[in-house]
């Protein structure tokens, strides 16, 4: 089962918009939330790339959703002409009753590549978020924020803490491990990896992107005599039959990487 509350993203967060003030960094009260959008750095001038971050913090017993929410909620959306890339920090499993979703219980930090404006009016920027909070029940929160890429002032060392751990916790691709083979049995896909040294002792989480094709249900794995690692990643049933699988996100041990399921087409 999947409930999406897409309706909210558009009327509902009208009425719950929050603005920030313009500085090198600062924290905005939003609905259900604390947040800040910070430059990795100061002193930006106009047309600069630089790295930058959004920290949310949910109140106690609120959480956030990821890219792929599972089951139910929406994933947060930020916007504006400056950002080029958004990561996804690894999230957690969320699981409520008979659902199961991917998420933030706690503060998360989202990775941000931004371009400044070609100007010096575009040191001015400006981004908008737009996110779902839910404990018990869900509310939509929208806050737009504002930064002062001009400002020479230090950049808080506590915040810039915060993005390295959120970075180390973005999955990369690698060439420690790939796809092998896929096999589809029943409302199954087999996926399996070859990498050296393959081991379940250290744990395992797979998120797969794709959420209209997959299950939000734990996924099952095994370490293969050949020693392959094989996934067994449940399938929407209702599922389509052919299409993109997309990419899964993995953590095995103190790895985490990412693997795209449809890569093994085009070798």
């Amino acid at each position: 089962m999947r409930v999406f509350f897409q309706g909210l993203s558009a009327v509902a967060l009208l009425g719950v918009a929050c603005r920030s003030t313009p500085a090198l960094h600062g924290e905005t009260e939003a609905v259900h939330a604390r947040i800040t959008l910070f430059a990795a750095t100061g002193g930006v001038k106009p047309g600069e790339v630089f790295d930058a971050g959004i920290l949310v913090r949910p109140d106690p017993g609120w959480h956030l959703y990821w890219l792929n929410p599972g089951d139910s909620g929406l994933a947060p959306r930020v916007s504006g002409a400056s950002l080029l890339r958004m990561d996804w920090p690894l999230p957690e499993r969320l699981v409520a009753g008979d659902l199961a979703n991917f998420g933030y219980a706690g503060e998360v930090v989202f990775p941000l590549r931004l371009r400044a404006g070609p100007d010096a009016e575009g040191t001015l920027l400006r981004l908008h978020l737009d996110y779902l909070v839910c404990r018990e029940e869900c509310v939509p929160g929208s806050v737009d924020l504002e930064l002062d890429l001009a400002h020479e002032g230090r950049v808080d060392g506590v915040l810039l803490g915060k993005l390295a751990r959120a970075r180390a916790r973005v999955p990369r691709e690698t060439g420690n491990y790939r796809v092998e083979a896929l096999e589809r049995s029943g409302g199954l896909l087999k996926v399996r990896i070859a990498g050296e040294g393959v081991s379940l002792a250290g744990g395992l989480d797979v998120f797969p992107e794709n959420g209209e094709r997959f299950s939000s249900r734990a996924v099952e794995a095994q370490v293969l005599e050949s020693g392959l690692l094989e996934l067994r990643l449940a399938l929407e049933p209702n599922a389509p039959p052919a299409g993109p699988l997309g990419r899964i996100h993995v953590r095995l041990g103190e790895e985490i990487f990412l693997l795209d399921l449809d890569a093994l087409r085009g070798r």
